[in-house]
């Protein structure tokens, strides 16, 4: 229920301002989450469809690539999000994580074993560094930005 309460206010969001990428990315997590992969794999598109300049947003719409693909059953592309994903955060678990699950699925041991050992090495030496980790918190990370964007709209009016 909260999931899909959540879908419907970022429907809301990108009915008022469709340059929401954040929105978008979000939007689309939910959508996979329901299944709903081809209508997830829209909502991504039009999010790259302008530029995503927060790298930690462009991280999550990798991944939720990612996962997406994944489930269509695109596996190159698939592996073409996580490797975008790993190019914005090189030891981030969950792109490591994903990006070896492709590998296992295209049957790559070769991938599958530098994935895991890149694993094993971020572990070692605690650089898993991962946005995902955090994801739940939603806007929280740019809030006062997005504050100071809308008092500066409201003002201009």
């Amino acid at each position: 229920v909260e999931n899909r309460d959540a879908e419907d206010r970022y429907a809301d969001a990108l009915d008022h301002d469709p340059t929401l990428a954040e929105a978008r990315v979000r939007r689309a997590r939910l959508l996979t989450v329901r299944g709903k992969h081809d209508a997830a794999a829209e909502e991504l598109t039009r999010a790259f469809a302008q530029p995503i300049e927060d790298r930690v947003l462009r991280y999550y719409a990798h991944l939720v690539g990612g996962r997406i693909e994944t489930a269509r059953g695109a596996l190159p592309a698939a592996a073409e999000h996580y490797r975008e994903a790993l190019a914005l955060f090189p030891t981030a678990q969950s792109a490591l994580v994903g990006a070896g699950l492709v590998a296992m699925q295209q049957a790559d041991a070769r991938r599958v074993v530098e994935t895991l050992r890149a694993l094993d090495a971020s572990a070692e030496t605690g650089t898993l560094a991962d946005p995902w980790w955090v994801y739940d918190l939603g806007y929280g990370r740019v809030a006062d930005t997005l504050l100071t964007q809308f008092w500066d709209g409201e003002r201009a009016r």
